[in-house]
């Protein structure tokens, strides 16, 4: 490592600190939630105010935008054009703000230092990042022996499809294609993921107007509700958990539930509304005994069961209820959390977000197993789709090299991980994960961010600036020596 460039790129991003977080809090002002059924296509007005102000950004700093069909943006950083040896990936969607934000979810607030708002961690601050890194580069004299160009899609969070119109469309990509949309140091293999719908095939009681729950798919639910109609004044049951509120009005008994929401990716920890709402109004929660009494005098016997089975369903989050457990050497245990709930028509929905081992190669056969799992309960498989996993060889030159800055940086001795995040690596050729978060985080001041807030899908989603600084850093040196390794 070259520690004299080292500190000349520490001070040159001190001395840009006030730019970076006013061009992360240009993007991050935009709720830029991917909407796929827009009227304004392909992702809604959002997305597209989200894009064109990157580009603006990104003409700001000098360089050159392309837009592939409104979907992924390419920012030429040097004269001339033809494939870059290197891409550097980020998005510019992000997943719905949820509930119970201490601050405002799209506008940027530094509080104690630290950056909060949606976005900030997953993923325009990353976004913003490249664009100070190559800029850091060419303005220090280091000599870019690799063609840099960075992309920025704009639906990452729901299905990938801006990747996957790319490959459609046979784009040209990177000769290598760098994701900063994990964690430090290098990730080299994705689990596969899979969502699944099940439902139940009868219809459940009539007096069930409602049940909703969860935020979006990759994320554990934090709220969940249920409406049913109750002709006579309800009062709440005494000794119900914090967790649960009841109310009564007009005819309808609302029962709510809230949870602790978290990328289903990293769900250990987490608390589900979804599981919290069946146990509740089934009684298999002992202190809502008296609520599933009530509810009884209302609802018939079969509907009170499916609750009973889909609370079953949900406990947990490796997959036990829906019979799916399962783990390898190199990635792990399976994961599978309920994330959505809806009814239609009389039919209750139950979505989950799987995330299966490397090793196993195809979602078919998880697929198979939970028809089987639900066939048994009266119910069957509505929907799924999925991703498969990925992997780029550890032993890679370029690889070793970043390991090799990234410990010498940190003073670690750290190796190559897997994950259970999904992100544009596995669509991608010759692709990984290289930061954007560093591992433990800085903690946040006390008192600042609410416990169980301030991750990526999280309510007040934050970022300490000396941390994002110091991954900046890294980051820009790390491109620095990458640029010694030969690329075939």
């Amino acid at each position: 490592m070259d520690n004299d460039l080292c500190q000349k790129i520490r001070e040159w991003v001190d001395s840009h600190e006030e730019s970076v977080i006013s061009d992360i809090r240009r993007l991050v002002s935009i709720g830029s939630v991917a909407e796929l059924d827009s009227s304004v296509p392909p992702y809604g007005q959002a997305c597209r105010d989200v894009m064109e102000e990157y580009c603006k950004i990104a003409g700001e700093h000098g360089y050159r935008c392309t837009s592939y069909d409104d979907r992924v943006i390419r920012v030429d950083t040097g004269e001339g054009g033809g494939r870059p040896d290197i891409g550097i990936w980020n998005h510019l969607d992000v997943v719905p703000a949820g509930h119970d934000w201490k601050y405002e979810p799209y506008g940027l607030t530094v509080d104690g230092g630290c950056m909060i708002g949606r976005g900030v961690k997953d993923n325009k601050g990353p976004a913003v990042a490249a664009i100070y890194a190559v800029r850091c580069l060419q303005e220090l004299g280091v000599e870019l022996k690799h063609k840099i160009s960075f992309y920025a899609g704009l639906e990452e969070e729901k299905g990938m499809t801006d990747i996957h119109w790319l490959t459609d469309h046979q784009v040209e990509l990177p000769k290598m294609n760098i994701v900063l949309d994990s964690r430090y140091p290098v990730c080299h293999g994705e689990k596969g993921i899979l969502g699944i719908t099940v439902a139940n095939k009868n219809a459940l009681s009539g007096n069930i107007l409602e049940i909703q729950g969860g935020e979006s798919e990759n994320s554990v639910a934090g709220r969940a509700r249920m409406v049913v109609k109750a002709a006579w004044p309800v009062q709440a049951p005494g000794g119900l958990p914090d967790w649960l509120s009841i109310s009564w009005e007009a005819g309808k008994l609302t029962i709510e539930t809230k949870g602790l929401s978290k990328h289903a990716a990293h769900a250990e920890g987490s608390e589900n509304a979804i599981y919290r709402l069946f146990c509740a109004v089934s009684g298999k929660e002992p202190s809502c005994k008296a609520l599933r009494d009530l509810l009884g005098g209302v609802l018939d016997k079969a509907t009170l069961k499916l609750f009973e089975t889909y609370a079953d369903l949900s406990a947990g989050i490796y997959g036990d209820g829906l019979g799916i457990a399962a783990e390898d050497k190199i990635s792990g245990r399976l994961t599978a959390v309920a994330s959505l709930v809806a009814l239609r028509d009389h039919i209750c929905s139950l979505t989950f977000n799987i995330r299966y081992p490397i090793t196993m190669k195809e979602h078919s056969g998880l697929v198979e197993k939970i028809g089987a799992t639900a066939a048994d309960l009266d119910m069957e498989v509505a929907s799924y789709s999925g991703k498969a996993p990925g992997y780029f060889p550890a032993e890679h030159p370029m690889i070793r090299c970043l390991m090799d800055t990234y410990n010498e940086f940190l003073g670690r001795d750290e190796k190559p991980f897997t994950m259970a995040g999904g992100t544009y690596a596995r669509l991608l050729p010759n692709a990984f994960g290289y930061g954007f978060r560093l591992v433990p985080e800085t903690a946040y001041p006390e008192g600042l961010i609410p416990e169980g807030h301030g991750g990526s899908h999280s309510a007040d989603e934050a970022v300490p600036v000396e941390l994002y600084k110091q991954q900046l850093t890294l980051f820009i040196l790390s491109l620095a020596e990458g640029q010694k390794v030969e690329l075939s």
